[in-house]
């Protein structure tokens, strides 16, 4: 039995733990969807998970998300239990694709143990710097493997649908609403954070839901 667990952690905790362990890309991305962590059976934090929006335009289609860093000190499966992890949290909130990027002289071990496969081989970048747009130069000429996990039928991404449209509007949002709550309730057990989702209660002593327009009253 593993002796890791996963573990919440704060962005704050998530950008110094890259800082300090990253091999090649210590500095974390300005922005994320959510992050997770393991630590060990002492409690020590060995890794760390940042997701966020994809960094190519050709797969921002709103249900992709990337594994912007993962990191760990180096403890044993500490990696492969992040991707696991974050690519359930993903699928929980409703995304069907995550993806990640490999560098040349990494085996994707850690990939291939929770079950992402290979989708592309990408050749060197010449790099993102422009006279338009100055960028400091990164680790652009390096060969990279593209990654990826996906849920079985993926759909198209939903239409939004008009508030005016439905006669039914209240019980559209409430049904939205609790999906939206089942969705959170198995993010945060997947992340670490077990039951503290629950105490958002769903209605309020009046029957109402938080977050729904009430109709006034004549009173």
């Amino acid at each position: 039995m593993s002796d890791l667990r996963l573990v919440p952690v704060d962005w704050q905790t998530a950008r110094l733990f890259c800082r300090s362990w990253h091999r090649h890309h210590p500095k974390p991305p300005p922005g994320h969807i959510f992050r997770t962590g393991v630590a060990n059976e002492e409690d020590v934090l060995v890794g760390v998970a940042i997701v966020g929006r994809p960094v190519a335009a050709a797969f921002q289609d709103g249900l992709t998300v990337e594994v912007n860093r993962t990191v760990t000190d180096g403890y044993k499966n500490a990696n492969s239990m992040l991707y696991a992890a974050v690519a359930r949290a993903a699928f929980a909130l409703g995304y069907r694709r995550i993806v990640t990027y490999t560098e040349e002289g990494e085996s994707g071990a850690s990939l291939r143990a929770a079950d992402y496969r290979v989708v592309a081989r990408r050749p060197p970048r010449k790099g993102w710097d422009s006279p338009s747009r100055p960028r400091a130069p990164g680790r652009d000429f390096v060969p990279r493997t593209l990654w990826e996990k996906r849920t079985v039928g993926a759909p198209s991404i939903p239409r939004s649908r008009g508030m005016s449209e439905p006669e039914n509007r209240q019980d559209i949002i409430l049904t939205a609403c609790e999906t939206l709550h089942e969705a959170m309730k198995r993010f945060c057990r997947i992340c670490g954070y077990g039951e503290q989702y629950d105490h958002h209660q769903m209605r309020n002593a009046k029957g109402y839901h938080p977050f729904m327009p009430q109709e006034q009253s004549d009173e």
